[in-house]
């Protein structure tokens, strides 16, 4: 799995202040538990660690303020820097962790003459289109696993540790499922393909046919090396 599009050390994103946030709580939680095992149970432990466990589990619904307080932070530091696990953005970083291997390889014509960023609008594209098409519950399970690796680890969170998750990988098949079904393949890398374009042309202001552009060809071979690359990440125990 490639993630150099995140070459970083530490990615950015509001998993910083999740750690944080988690980091606070232990604190809190220590100290109340110290005070209830000194009172002689005043404050049951349980309680507490039950509060502890429902603050948690709270965070993946309480998204949205957390994202809010990281563009406040990145706003104050004058940083720029995109957030790859924001809910418009975390499909395609986990698309490109899966398959940016095999989308340097087919698209080298376009990278090459668009640059980098080239990559980045594609899975952007690919990313808004998959999400489209999951079902509701994975949208809401997506950020519950976000969560949830947040927690774990922290501001080292990658892509790679959310796609081992087994959440995400369930999600990530949903996703790409339906680009390796060969009865549909033409169909499929048509329709995609003009999805990409559309959004590559609204990008790069241009109409007609340009060299940013991907043609059917170009779609249906990069799902064929797209199932060779990631099938066997996300179908691992």
């Amino acid at each position: 799995m490639s993630s150099s599009m995140f070459k970083s050390a530490q990615l950015p994103g509001c998993h910083h202040c999740i750690g944080a946030a988690d980091a606070a709580t232990d604190q809190i939680v220590r100290i109340l538990r110290n005070r209830a095992i000194a009172n002689g149970g005043m404050i049951s432990v349980e309680e507490i660690t039950k509060a502890h466990a429902q603050f948690n589990e709270s965070l993946s619904s309480s998204i949205d303020s957390v994202e809010t307080i990281y563009q406040e932070c990145m706003e104050a530091s004058e940083s720029h820097a995109p957030d790859p696990f924001s809910r418009d953005m975390i499909l395609s970083t986990l698309l490109s962790a899966c398959g940016e291997r095999s989308a340097r390889q087919v698209f080298k014509a376009q990278i090459e003459k668009c640059g980098v960023e080239w990559l980045g609008c594609f899975f952007y594209a690919m990313g808004k289109l998959c999400r489209d098409n999951i079902s509701d519950a994975s949208k809401v399970n997506l950020i519950i696993a976000y969560v949830d690796a947040a927690l774990k680890f922290k501001s080292n969170l990658s892509a790679s540790d959310l796609v081992n998750d087994t959440r995400i990988k369930e999600i990530l098949i949903e996703c790409i499922g339906p680009f390796f079904e060969t009865a549909r393949l033409d169909e499929v890398s048509k329709a995609t393909s003009d999805r990409v374009n559309k959004f590559i042309t609204t990008k790069y202001n241009f109409t007609g046919p340009y060299i940013a552009t991907i043609t059917t060809d170009q779609m249906k071979h990069y799902f064929v090396m797209l199932q060779r690359e990631a099938e066997p990440a996300l179908h691992a125990a």
